[in-house]
């Protein structure tokens, strides 16, 4: 018999309810080869107090990695604080979005001239290096309300947006002589197994701003469908809430393991509503209808659908099956595209014009450095991709997705 963290839920709104005070009870555990969830709970010393800091993107949605570090800090007896700076705009997501008139003419108008279109490029890497300096500042303010008192170590979850943030952070915990490390880099990883133990817990979401989003994070990753039912019921149950977003890159990757999720999504969690990623090319095996349908009974209510050159028929089969289905449908694609050039954005242009009516959302995330040369043919290029994105972005988005709209 193991012990692991047990919590009780107050009544919504979900303010009142503290998570930060747990009680154990013993549950049963099978042997770890045998795929058990937990494993037994060693003696170690407590009382350190950690800062975890989340500067990922994907904030106010809460950050996996500081749920499951917070969950485990808490269990091992530590005290945890968590700063949330404001979420950074990155400079990719002004693509995503629905645009004004008066934006799309300042869109049109500057990319119609090579001379307005560097300078609206350097604007754009400009917009990225102050977004990153105000996320940084904003962790460095809180951080440092933080450091105001005993600390031992400042951990932080990043993402590639975050340089400027975290070395803000990382100068004020070295002024203070504080260790500071990345989760999930060798040395953060060697320290909370010094620290915690090695059980698999449910992340603690509960620093989280649950007024701004009631949406919970989950990843299934490499996890049985068991574990995943596991973690969907104890998230429901701690939170008060039923809305999910897998942030699996590829959660169709593994078909048979994605059909066992559907098929006890809502059993474990009545009422669940959901979104995923899903990308054709990963996959084991193509999507079938009845697949895509028996998702949709099981409270699926978007999709989004990776994009690229060598996958536009299987994506835009993806997106009809996932329509037919009831299904909001978001493509996305790489930056790393668009900095291909002139005749790769003219691709993606015609594939989203051609299967627009597949599509209620396109948006396009930031993954490489850098951006296309300014030249009137790139700049045409780019002010037709924008056009396509724009066009299919302006369109209400579908009624049963409306929970997630603007979510990872």
């Amino acid at each position: 018999m193991h012990q692991i963290a047990d919590t009780t839920v107050t009544t919504l709104p979900r303010a009142a309810a503290d998570f930060r005070q747990t009680r154990l009870q013993r549950v049963a555990a099978a042997p770890r080869a045998g795929g058990a969830w937990f494993e037994p709970q060693a003696t170690r010393a407590a009382g350190a107090r950690v800062v975890l800091v989340d500067l990922t993107e994907q904030y106010p949605l809460p950050a996996r990695t500081v749920g499951l570090a917070a969950a485990a800090l808490r269990l091992a007896g530590h005290q945890v604080d968590v700063v949330l700076p404001d979420a950074a705009v990155g400079r990719m997501q002004a693509w995503s979005r629905v645009e004004s008139a008066r934006e799309r003419l300042v869109r049109r108008i500057a990319m119609s001239r090579g001379v307005l279109a560097q300078v609206l490029t350097a604007a754009d890497r400009c917009g990225a290096a102050v977004a990153s300096r105000v996320s940084g500042s904003a962790a460095a303010e809180g951080l440092a309300k933080a450091l105001a008192t005993r600390c031992d170590a400042v951990l932080v979850a990043v993402d590639g947006s975050s340089t400027n943030a975290v070395r803000s952070t990382r100068a004020l915990a070295t002024a203070r002589g504080v260790r500071h490390d990345e989760l999930g880099s060798t040395s953060a990883d060697a320290l909370l197994r010094g620290m915690t133990t090695d059980i698999a817990l449910v992340a603690d979401y509960s620093d989280y701003p649950w007024d701004r989003t009631r949406v919970l994070p989950i990843e299934a990753g490499a996890s049985s469908a068991q574990m995943v039912a596991h973690e969907l019921r104890e998230l429901a149950r701690r939170h008060g809430c039923a809305d999910f977003v897998f942030t699996d890159r590829a959660l169709d990757a593994n078909a048979s393991r994605f059909a066992a999720i559907i098929d006890g999504m809502q059993r474990n969690v009545p009422g669940a509503q959901w979104i995923a990623r899903f990308s054709p090319a990963a996959a084991t095996e193509p999507m079938t209808r009845k697949t895509v349908r028996a998702a949709a009974a099981a409270g699926l209510r978007r999709i989004t659908i990776a994009i690229d050159r060598e996958g536009f028929a299987a994506a835009a089969a993806l997106a009809e099956l996932a329509g037919d289905a009831g299904v909001a449908v978001e493509g996305r694609f790489s930056s790393d595209l668009v900095q291909q050039g002139a005749a790769t954005m003219r691709e993606l242009a015609v594939f989203l014009r051609d299967n627009a009516a597949r599509f209620d959302r396109v948006r396009v995330f930031a993954q490489g450095a850098g951006g296309t040369t300014a030249s009137t043919g790139t700049n045409a290029a780019r002010l037709e991709l924008t056009g396509a994105m724009h066009a299919i972005n302006a369109r209400p988005a579908r009624r049963a997705a409306l929970t997630f709209e603007g979510i990872a």
